[in-house]
This record gives structure tokens, C-alpha cells and sequence, in this order.
């Protein structure tokens, strides 16, 4: 049995978003692709690094932001590689990686779509936060991706290690505003991607009453 746990995610205005934008340097029409996880080959940053980089030939305003630890002692040697890459596909002007940020929310805040590229998740906790922040959201089919997204109606769902699939899903988003608004609309309809703390309390609660009445028998 799996309990989710609760998330809380800040709700940001839109002229709170407006602002954290220039803060970040984003202009009007860039479309602000973003990853969270950190520089390690699970997490699948490479594929998207390349994924990106066919895109980007698509649509050129589109941003890319790797958020997460590069300096860790298991991180390093991959980051130095996912930068050769960054600069050997000529996208370094629009590629940023963002190191270790405390407040996740004001990451999600600027981006316009989210991305889990992994090759592995055990549950995807990031992946949940960012639909609770309304986002439209392209995720490989791992942890809890198929449990939180429907495919094609609140998010988009490919292969893990699937280069092609996830730079179509990205073209399609980046060139196709009316398919990112009618997903987020339909991620925003939605209220059950993680508990309330009351929720979770009482799930708890039940789950000890069941195993302790159990083993009374």
C-alpha cells in the first residue's frame, strides 16, 4: 500500500509570475521548458538535453532550465558532460542550469511546461508539485505518471528513453499554445493529485486501526 504524501505548493498570481519572469530574464513568446532533479544519468537530463536541442530547431524561443544539484561527488563528471553536449548542439544560449534552488516554487512560477525525462522514479513527487501548480506537464512513463496523467487530456506521457517521442511531445507544446492552455485547464480541474494533510491523518489513522484489529484476531 502506497500513501502519497501531501504536498503543499504556493499559489503564485499571475502578476507574481509576470514579475518572477523578468527576474529570471524570460521575455514575451519564449516558451520556458523545465526539469527538476539533479546530474545524475537516472534522471535522464542527457535525453533532454537532445530532445531539447531538435526542438529548439522547431521553435527557437524556446528555454530549457535543469533545476538541481550538479557539485555532488556522484554529479559532477555527468554535468561536465551534459555541458560538453549543451555546447556541441549549439544550444547554449538557451539552456541554463540552475544548480540547487530553495524555493521550487518560484521555478515552477516562470515555466510554461514541465518535463520528467527519467529513466527511473520511485514515486515523482516534482512531477505532482508541478501539476498542482497548474502546469502542463511531458512525463516519461515512470513512478507515478500514469496514476496522475491521463494522456493527451492533462499531460503528456512517453517512453522512458525515447528521444523522438519527447521532442515531438516538446514541439507540439512549444508551437501549440492552445493545446498547453486546454492541458493546464484541464490540470487546474483537478484536485486529487496529492492529500490534504487531513486526508493524509485519516488514511493513517485507518490503515493502524485495520493492522491493530488484525492482529487482535
Amino acid at each position: 500500500m502506497v500513501f502519497p504524501n501531501t504536498i503543499n505548493v504556493p499559489k503564485i498570481s499571475e502578476n507574481e509570475r509576470r514579475h518572477i519572469r523578468r527576474e529570471y530574464g524570460h521575455k514575451n513568446g519564449q516558451v520556458v521548458f523545465t526539469a527538476i532533479g539533479h546530474a545524475v544519468p537516472v534522471k535522464g537530463w542527457d535525453i533532454l538535453i537532445r530532445s531539447f536541442a531538435a526542438a529548439h530547431n522547431e521553435y527557437p524561443e524556446a528555454k530549457l532550465q535543469l533545476v538541481g544539484s550538479i557539485t555532488g561527488d556522484n554529479e559532477r563528471e555527468h554535468y561536465r558532460s551534459l555541458e560538453n553536449s549543451v555546447r556541441e548542439l549549439g544550444i547554449a544560449d538557451s539552456v541554463s542550469f540552475l544548480g540547487g534552488v530553495k524555493d521550487i516554487s518560484k521555478v515552477l512560477a516562470v515555466s510554461d511546461v514541465f518535463v520528467l525525462p527519467s529513466r527511473s522514479e520511485g514515486y515523482g513527487k516534482v512531477l505532482v508539485e508541478a501539476m498542482m501548480s497548474g502546469l502542463p506537464c511531458i512525463s516519461t512513463k515512470v513512478g507515478c505518471a500514469t496514476d496522475v496523467i491521463e494522456n493527451r487530456v492533462n499531460g503528456l506521457l512517453v517512453d522512458r528513453g525515447n528521444e523522438k517521442q519527447l521532442t515531438d511531445a516538446m514541439i507540439s507544446l512549444a508551437k501549440n499554445p492552445k493545446l498547453r492552455s486546454k492541458i493546464a485547464c484541464a490540470v487546474q480541474a483537478r484536485n486529487d493529485y496529492a492529500p490534504t494533510f487531513s486526508e493524509y491523518n485519516d488514511r493513517l489513522i485507518a490503515l493502524y486501526k485495520r493492522l491493530l484489529s488484525e492482529n487482535k484476531r
